[in-house]
C-alpha cells in the first residue's frame, strides 16, 4: 500500500498543508469553488524559455517589483533554471511545467517581489479564498525565514513609496520544507476593489525571523513559489449564484431529436458533470449549476460530429442551449479547432487538450472498420 504523509497546521487564520509525494489543494467542502482570478498561476505560459537569472517576466502576465526573481521551467535553455533540477535545488512543479523563485531574506541584497493583475479585480465586501504553494530551496539557502506575504493593491509602485506596508496575508512560521510543496491558504474579505496581487516579504529584514542552517554559501533565504489561487467564495445557499441549463440536441439536417451525452465543463476548475438525452425528445437539463464567467457544453452522439460550445456569463436564471449536430458522412471534411501553441514554439498548450481528443472520439465512437 502506498502511504502519503499529511501535516496540517492552523495559526492566525492560516492553513498550512504539507503533503509528501503529491500536491494538495486545501479547500473546505462547504465552499463552492469559482474560477481563479490569477492569470498564469503556475507560470506555464511563457514568452521565451528561461535562459538567464531574473527572468520572471518571461512568464506571461508576471512582473518583477524588486531585484531579480527567477523563472524555472521544463524548457529552460540554461540548466541552472531547469525543472526539476536547477542551481537552487531539486523540485518538481506543484502544477504544470514551471514555478517562480524569490529571495525572502538576504544579509546584504535587496529582497524580491513578483506581481500580476487580477481578472476580474477583487470587489469590496466580497469573500475570497487565497492560496499558494511554497517550498524552501535548501541547496542554495544558508537561511530559512518567515514573513512570506501576499498583498492586494491598485498601486504596483507601492514598494517605492517608503510607507509601511501591511500585507493581507503574512506567514509567521519559518518554512523548512525543501522536498515538498506546502500550501498556504486563508479566506479574506476585500476592503477595497483591488486589481493586483504582489508576493514577497513586506516586513523588512529587521522584523524577519530567520534560522541559519549553514555558515558557508549564499547568505539568504530563497523560496520556490507555485500555483497561486485567488477565488471568490460562492455562497451555496444564494440562488443568484446558480443557473439552470435547458436544451435539446437534434440532427442538423432532419431536425430529429437525438440520444446524446452533454458535458458541463469548467476547465479552470477541472470540474465536469454530464446528462444524457432521451432519443424520443433529445431534451436535457442541468439544475443548480454554479454561475461562472464562462462554461462549456461538450455534446457527443453516435454517428455525429461532436460540438464544444462556450457560453459566457449571463444574468438569466435559465440558459437555453439548443444544439444541432452534423451527421458523419464518407468524404466529409473534419475541422480540428482550438489547437493552441506556446508563443513562437511548437509546444502545445493544455488548452488544446479537448480538441486533441476529437480524432480518437470519431474513430472509437463513430466508425466501424470493415474486415
Amino acid at each position: 500500500m502506498c502511504r502519503k504523509k499529511v501535516f496540517i497546521g492552523l495559526w492566525a487564520g492560516l492553513v498550512w498543508v504539507s503533503l509528501v509525494g503529491v500536491g494538495l489543494w486545501a479547500q473546505s467542502p462547504a465552499k463552492v469553488a469559482s474560477p481563479n482570478l490569477v492569470n498564469n498561476p503556475s507560470f506555464e505560459q511563457i514568452g521565451n524559455c528561461p535562459g538567464r537569472y531574473g527572468g520572471i517576466e518571461e512568464a506571461e502576465g508576471w512582473i518583477s517589483l524588486g531585484f531579480t526573481p527567477d523563472l524555472f521551467h521544463t524548457c529552460a535553455t540554461d540548466p541552472r533554471l531547469g525543472v526539476p533540477h536547477n542551481y537552487f535545488g531539486t523540485l518538481y512543479p506543484a502544477e504544470g511545467e514551471g514555478y517562480a523563485g524569490l529571495l525572502l531574506y538576504h544579509e546584504r541584497s535587496p529582497l524580491e517581489y513578483i506581481a500580476t493583475n487580477l481578472a476580474p479585480a477583487l470587489e469590496k465586501g466580497e469573500k475570497y479564498e487565497v492560496s499558494l504553494r511554497i517550498s524552501w530551496a535548501r541547496v542554495y539557502s544558508n537561511y530559512a525565514c518567515n514573513n512570506l506575504g501576499i498583498l492586494f493593491t491598485n498601486d504596483i509602485g507601492i514598494l517605492q513609496s517608503g510607507q509601511d506596508i501591511v500585507p493581507d496575508i503574512r506567514v509567521d512560521k519559518i518554512n523548512t520544507d525543501d522536498k515538498v510543496w506546502v500550501t498556504i491558504a486563508k479566506t479574506i474579505v476585500a476592503d477595497e476593489d483591488y486589481s493586483f496581487v504582489v508576493i514577497g516579504n513586506f516586513s523588512g529584514k529587521e522584523k524577519t525571523k530567520k534560522y541559519q542552517f549553514q555558515r558557508t554559501g549564499y547568505p539568504g533565504a530563497y523560496y520556490y513559489i507555485d500555483d497561486i489561487q485567488v477565488r471568490r467564495v460562492v455562497d451555496p445557499t444564494d440562488s443568484d449564484n446558480f443557473i439552470k441549463i435547458l436544451g435539446q440536441v437534434k440532427d442538423a439536417q432532419s431536425q430529429a431529436p437525438l440520444a446524446a451525452r452533454i458535458d458541463y465543463v469548467l476547465y479552470d476548475l477541472n470540474y465536469r458533470a454530464f446528462e444524457e438525452t432521451k432519443p424520443e425528445t433529445g431534451l436535457f437539463e442541468f439544475s443548480n449549476m454554479q454561475r461562472t464567467e464562462a462554461f462549456y457544453l461538450e455534446v457527443k452522439a453516435e454517428g455525429y460530429f461532436s460540438q464544444r460550445l462556450r457560453i459566457a456569463n449571463t444574468d438569466q436564471a435559465i440558459v437555453q442551449a439548443d444544439i444541432a449536430l452534423q451527421p458523419v458522412a464518407v468524404g466529409q471534411s473534419v475541422v480540428w479547432p482550438d489547437i493552441h501553441f506556446a508563443t513562437g514554439q511548437s509546444e502545445l498548450r493544455k488548452s488544446s487538450g479537448p480538441s486533441l481528443k476529437m480524432p480518437g472520439q470519431l474513430l472509437t465512437r463513430t466508425f466501424r472498420l470493415s474486415d
